[in-house]
């Protein structure tokens, strides 16, 4: 593959990854604004074709994901422990397709950025490569796939700083999960104009 096909490749995860990450956090809100309404009602109380009725409003907020949903509400029913309806929200959503489209793109990006990164040394090295803009651009790449892998495509957690994986912050972030990657997409679009931008 030629590096310029490398470079395309990345761009398009990149942009990829953007959208993903803003269509799993308007998702993670619309789940956790209906957590927050259901609670405030009570779970304990929707059972038979109360619960029925939930669904069909889940389902109109959700647009169609309300399956994964109605399982974590009618345990939430059943148990009325407010940490296990927590953790069965947060699984739920984990499950969500948006979520797990979310997560296979940001894997697979890291796993692009890498690529390209491990290749940009042989083509600077290579006598007949171009010379003159794109020899520069190549700098502004290095610069780009380092402060993606090492700032944007981390994050802070008890233990330190960690690599970014949107399953591992919507178990630890819960509700807060959303705002993260909101901010993750637009660290992503800011260093892409920065740096990408004549790629």
């Amino acid at each position: 593959m030629e590096f310029a096909s490398y470079l395309q490749e990345m761009m398009s995860f990149l942009n990829n990854a953007i959208q993903h990450l803003r269509t799993a956090a308007n998702y993670l809100d619309k789940v956790w604004k209906i957590t927050k309404t259901a609670t405030r009602v009570g779970f304990g109380v929707l059972t038979g074709g109360a619960m029925a009725a939930a669904g069909g409003i889940v389902t109109a907020l959700t647009g169609g994901a309300a399956a994964p949903f109605l399982m974590a509400g009618a345990g939430l029913a059943t148990s009325g422990i407010a940490t296990t309806a927590t953790a069965q929200i947060v699984n739920s959503a984990i499950q969500s397709n948006e979520v797990k489209k979310a997560d296979d793109i940001v894997e697979n990006t890291k796993r692009v950025l890498y690529n390209v990164w491990r290749r940009i040394p042989d083509f600077q090295d290579r006598v007949e490569f171009p010379v003159g803009q794109i020899v520069m651009e190549l700098g502004n790449i290095q610069k780009a796939i380092k402060k993606l892998l090492e700032e944007t495509f981390t994050v802070e957690s008890q233990g330190g700083v960690i690599v970014f994986n949107v399953i591992q912050v919507i178990k630890d972030r819960e509700s807060k999960a959303a705002q993260c990657f909101r901010e993750k997409a637009s660290e992503i679009e800011i260093v892409s104009q920065r740096y990408l931008s004549s790629v």
